[in-house]
């Protein structure tokens, strides 16, 4: 009994880091040529994966490319955050917001790739996904957004919004700094109608 969950232990560990090889190919292919250029075979060959290995995880690189945008995420925004204690929509909103730019900040040059590369496909996704899912779960879950405007709607006008502030950021480098965009965006939100204060 104890040989079989031992035994499940470790092929969980090799599972995980047989997914961790190939989202890691992934988004260094992605900063090199866009999505539509890459294939199945080349993922395989960055991760030393077999490819029947990465069939018995993916259906194809779109399928691991929605998996990567997840685990990216729930990196930058795990969900424990939703359960911290904030006053206010804005509050948790600017947070996440910080979160994301800190995150992308960090990793500043591999994004300008993957956006040179794959211009309005993979950064927009990366950025409304994980944007758009917490506003929607904040509404549905707690009584911070609370309006006249569905949350959908807010949601996406925020998530669309700063998806499109972050690539412009990203290609105009000289423009403003970490600090100050955030310094912005504080600015943008706390005047905002759409969040309750």
């Amino acid at each position: 009994m104890q040989n079989t969950i031992k035994q499940e232990k470790k092929e969980d560990l090799r599972i995980k880091r047989t997914k961790n090889l190939l989202v890691k190919a992934l988004f260094e292919l992605l900063a090199e040529k866009s999505i539509d250029k890459i294939s199945v075979l080349d993922i395989c060959d960055r991760a030393a994966v077999h490819r029947t290995t990465f069939y018995k995880h993916y259906e194809d690189k779109y399928d691991l490319l929605t998996y990567s945008l997840n685990k990216w995420q729930e990196e930058i925004l795990p969900e424990s955050i939703l359960s911290m204690d904030f006053e206010s929509a804005k509050l948790f909103s600017l947070h996440i917001m910080t979160n994301i730019i800190e995150n992308i900040d960090s990793k500043k040059d591999l994004f300008l790739r993957i956006l040179t590369n794959n211009q309005y496909t993979v950064m927009p996704r990366l950025i409304i996904n994980a944007l758009g899912d917490r506003l929607r779960f904040l509404a549905d879950n707690t009584n911070l957004i609370q309006n006249e405007v569905p949350v959908e709607i807010t949601a996406m006008f925020f998530s669309g919004g700063f998806s499109s502030l972050i690539i412009w950021w990203l290609s105009n480098k000289e423009t403003a700094t970490k600090d100050q965009l955030i310094a912005y965006i504080r600015k943008i939100i706390m005047k905002s109608f759409l969040l309750p204060d």
